[in-house]
């Protein structure tokens, strides 16, 4: 095994402020056009069309006008990610390997990863290897609609109230998409939202990162969209739709109304998809994607809206703390129970209310919600609506940390065969602990699994339904890692389930015990 040559060296930046975001710009040339989200680490790569090779300690015979640079997310650890030199990047305290793969008798064959060391400050005994970043790349050469801007898409609530929903787009204001022109050289929408972090920014460069490495389409025919359900607490807030930080539970994420307006974060996504379709025509493959916190709200609208498309749309939930339960039913000690059990809903009473089930009551105020679910007849009409959908559920095989149990136990033979156990702490980032989600299972990747029993439960009279799942190897809780891999673009670009031929798990009647 033999490292690659790396450097952590944060290169020169500067700040570009663009209503509330701060991107940072890569180098002091102005012969330089590259920029990074904030919190990204910038490393200096060729041109646009060779991204193979990294310019280690900044030097190489190239002129300036030449290099490019890309950005490592700042997921596992903010600025100061280690820059490989074969165009990948790896977090902040992991070093670049590169080694013969196990089981080849051809030397040019080598795994490319990322190992951590013990000054790793997200690192822990799960993820201990990483795959490689992929860099993603922005360079502003247009000046009347440059990448990192931000930009304002008019929303208009029923009470006539209205609004801006933030976002970045690849291809400008999708607003002042012409119809005639737009709509025969766009084929795919890709709308990618961010997690708790609010990191939109990140989420934009790494999905443009993601486009560009995928083979299906050509590149500057998907029209990459990253929304910013921003919080009130935010510094340098914008004239857009706000939500509150004061709730816990994110509520942008379950469809609550802005507090500067009375508009629906749901109803902003509406408004989003039938201004893509009413521009580029009914037959433009729309698909919306969330990881994290993202997922739950991808998730939780794709249920609950009625701007979806059969013939054209995709949901991608990625990693998602919860699920929102079609039925009271939840496993308890290892069977299917409804409800649980009469401690559990005297301990847990919310467990099968919105925003973890289709019950009324709750905390929370949801006027969308509320709308759609006038009655019973209306969530059974939902619910076989939702069959018909095509969803596709992913999970980083990794991502099986519940920091309620930080003394999980990591087994070692010593020399004599005998098992030491050695306590070991993980980083759950973030992992929702409540009774209502522990009733989902203990980690993400449980609660997964479980979740996807339970529709089969639910539509156990149908030979098959348009949801499945797809596992990412070797990856934990990490946005760009996840979609940038060769699963996570399946799913983004892969051919999409048609009503009525869908390839999903055949239903089973788990539930019969």
């Amino acid at each position: 095994m033999a490292a690659s040559r790396e450097h952590t060296t944060l290169l020169f930046w500067f700040l570009i402020i663009r209503f509330g975001f701060a991107w940072q710009g890569c180098s002091n040339e102005s012969s330089v056009h590259g920029f990074c989200p904030t919190g990204n680490t910038c490393c200096r790569i060729h041109s646009d069309h060779d991204t193979g090779q990294h310019m280690v300690n900044n030097i190489d015979d190239d002129n300036a006008e030449h290099f490019q640079f890309g950005c490592i997310p700042g997921d596992m650890g903010k600025f100061n990610g280690t820059c490989c030199n074969d165009g990948g990047g790896c977090p902040m305290g992991y070093k670049c390997i590169v080694e013969k793969s196990v089981g080849t008798a051809d030397e040019s064959s080598k795994e490319h990863f990322c190992q951590a060391t013990p000054s790793a400050p997200m690192a822990d005994y799960i993820t201990q290897r990483l795959p490689r970043y992929r860099l993603c790349s922005i360079n502003d050469e247009d000046d009347e609609s440059p990448l990192t801007q931000l930009h304002g898409l008019g929303i208009s609530s029923q009470s006539g109230d209205e609004g801006k929903l933030a976002y970045y787009s690849s291809h400008g204001p999708i607003d002042r998409l012409v119809p005639s022109a737009d709509s025969h050289w766009i084929q795919t929408v890709w709308i990618f939202i961010h997690g708790s972090g609010l990191n939109a920014d990140d989420y934009f460069c790494s999905a443009l990162a993601a486009r560009k490495a995928q083979t299906n389409y050509d590149e500057y025919s998907v029209l990459v969209i990253a929304p910013w359900f921003s919080e009130d607490d935010v510094a340098n807030q914008p004239p857009y739709l706000v939500w509150s930080h004061q709730d816990a539970l994110h509520p942008w994420r379950y469809g609550a109304d802005a507090v500067n307006h009375n508009i629906s974060s749901y109803t902003a996504l509406d408004v989003m998809v039938e201004t893509l379709q009413n521009k580029l025509g009914p037959d433009v493959k729309i698909v919306i994607s969330g990881h994290s916190s993202g997922g739950q709200m991808v998730q939780r609208w794709t249920f609950l809206t009625k701007s979806w498309n059969h013939s054209n749309m995709k949901a991608v939930v990625a990693n998602p703390s919860s699920y929102l339960y079609l039925t009271p039913f939840r496993r308890i000690d290892g069977s299917w129970r409804m409800p649980p059990s009469s401690s559990i809903l005297n301990d847990c009473p919310q467990y099968d209310m919105w925003k973890w089930g289709l019950a009324d009551g709750g905390n929370e105020t949801v006027p969308y919600r509320d709308r759609a679910l006038p009655n019973d007849s209306a969530a059974d009409k939902l619910i076989d609506e939702f069959q018909h959908k095509d969803v596709t559920y992913l999970a980083g095989s990794l991502d099986i940390c519940n920091e309620t149990e930080p003394d999980l136990l990591l087994g070692d033979d010593d020399e004599d065969g005998h098992d030491q156990q050695q306590q070991q702490h993980c980083h759950s980032h973030g992992l929702e602990t409540t009774c209502m989600d522990e009733l989902q299972g203990h980690t993400r990747m449980e609660r997964g699994n479980l979740y996807m029993e339970s529709l089969q439960y639910i539509w156990a009279k149908s030979t098959t339904h348009c949801h499945k799942r797809m596992i990412v190897p070797g990856v934990g809780h990490d946005h760009s890692l996840m979609f940038n891999s060769a699963v996570g673009m399946e799913a983004i670009f892969g051919k999409q389930q048609q009503m009525g031929h869908c390839t999903g798990a055949e239903s089973q009647d788990i539930f019969s015990s």
